[in-house]
């Protein structure tokens, strides 16, 4: 159930209808269960709500709850903060609309986490392949 996830994801989306389902596929392959997923509107023009719902029928579970909220306040700080008030989760990830997340990245955040109580923040290395095909991995920034 929902209510047992240790971690919510939340997703803005804006005008990404043609790419965010292989986005929401990464994040339905994660290994961690149970899950919480938010994905919040933010006024698309184009087809990402109904991508957003399709995506929700089809993979929603009970270990695998999907929420899809609207935002009218354009901008992806408004659409992650109106995500922020329907966590009820110990933790909260921010995930892009256009990323691709590994299967366990979840898994991991949370385990770095239960390995120290006295962290308040976690990250993880980026790595990074462009359209052309070049690939790059930026550290994440402990200082």
């Amino acid at each position: 159930m929902a209510s047992e996830a240790q971690i919510s994801i939340i997703i803005p989306v804006f005008n990404r209808g043609e790419v965010v389902k292989a986005t929401l596929d990464s994040v339905a392959k994660q290994s961690l269960r149970p899950l919480e997923v938010i994905l919040v509107d933010n006024n698309s023009t184009d087809n990402s709500l109904e991508v957003l719902n399709n995506w929700k029928q089809n993979v929603e579970a009970n270990d695998f709850h999907v929420t899809i909220l609207s935002e009218t306040k354009p901008g992806a700080a408004a659409a992650r903060n109106r995500g922020l008030k329907e966590v009820k989760t110990p933790y909260t990830m921010f995930f892009d609309s256009d990323d691709i997340m590994h299967p366990t990245h979840a898994q991991r955040i949370v385990d770095a986490f239960a390995k120290n109580a006295d962290i308040d923040v976690v990250g993880a290395n980026v790595n990074v392949k462009t359209l052309s095909g070049a690939k790059s991995e930026y550290r994440f920034c402990d200082k």
